[in-house]
């Protein structure tokens, strides 16, 4: 039966959902696709993948079982969290594997080949997860409530859609990258012998989220030219002054629209 949001449970998290429902429609049907192809009756995107469970829903704390039969998918999402996208989803708090396991049951696959999205590392997404990124022990909660149901990996299932952009996709790269060159612009208007290190990553910073890009650590390598092992900061580099000579290799990134884009300068 369908799953009761318990009393006070969770809270909403707020994160960006402005895609249209047009680009909602053509990532559903795409995995669906893929997932019949490769014949799975259902797919699941787990907890413990929220990059895909976002690709999907565009909530950032989300599950999804999504039927390839063209039916409505049940997507779990913490409590009060809904957008266009998704103006009714199971809401929980801090329980994912129990209303996960009666997603599927509720659509019927107690019998079903049921495909994981993040089971293991795929072709083109979670390329470094090579025993993926699901939470296990939740999983493992689903296949004791499915005994007679299948679990085979479905990674590549949404990968593959993630990895051919959409015009709209396409539309925020091109301004994400727009973002991150101006993050660098404003790295090389501010570096001066003598500026504190640590001033100069938050100023970066301030700028690209002034240009509404998603917080993403930016990365500075500062060491004078010629070091052999120059060192590399992925956090503010507190307490450290440029000096003259000094090499700065910077990773800017921005991200707008989910789009991830990097600038890499010395």
């Amino acid at each position: 039966m369908p799953w009761k949001t318990p009393s006070g449970a969770g809270a909403t998290v707020f994160i960006w959902s402005g895609y249209s429902l047009a680009e909602r429609d053509r990532r559903w049907k795409a995995v669906r696709e893929n997932a019949a192809k490769a014949g799975f009756d259902c797919i699941l995107v787990p907890l413990g993948n929220g990059v895909d469970g976002r690709y999907m829903t565009q909530l950032r704390c989300s599950a999804m079982a999504l039927p390839t039969d063209g039916r409505a998918p049940i997507v779990i999402a913490d409590r009060s969290s809904h957008n266009e996208w998704v103006p009714e989803p199971w809401q929980t708090g801090r329980e994912w594997a129990e209303p996960m396991g009666e997603a599927l049951l509720d659509l019927g696959m107690e019998r079903a080949r049921i495909g994981v999205v993040g089971l293991k590392g795929g072709s083109v997404t979670h390329c470094n997860s090579i025993d993926g990124v699901v939470n296990h022990t939740a999983l493992a909660h689903v296949m004791s409530k499915l005994p007679n149901a299948a679990f085979d990996d479905a990674t590549d299932g949404v990968g593959f859609v993630r990895y051919v952009k959409s015009e709209e996709e396409m539309a925020f790269i091109r301004r994400s990258a727009a973002v991150a060159a101006a993050g660098l612009d404003e790295l090389i208007r501010l570096a001066r012998p003598g500026v504190d290190a640590g001033v100069l990553y938050a100023d970066v910073i301030a700028r690209l989220l002034e240009l509404r890009s998603e917080y993403f650590p930016v990365v500075f390598t500062i060491d004078s030219i010629g070091t052999p092992r120059p060192k590399r900061y992925t956090n503010p580099p507190v307490g450290k002054r440029l000096e003259k000579n000094a090499l700065i290799t910077s990773e800017v990134n921005a991200i707008l629209g989910a789009q991830l884009t990097q600038v890499c300068q010395p």
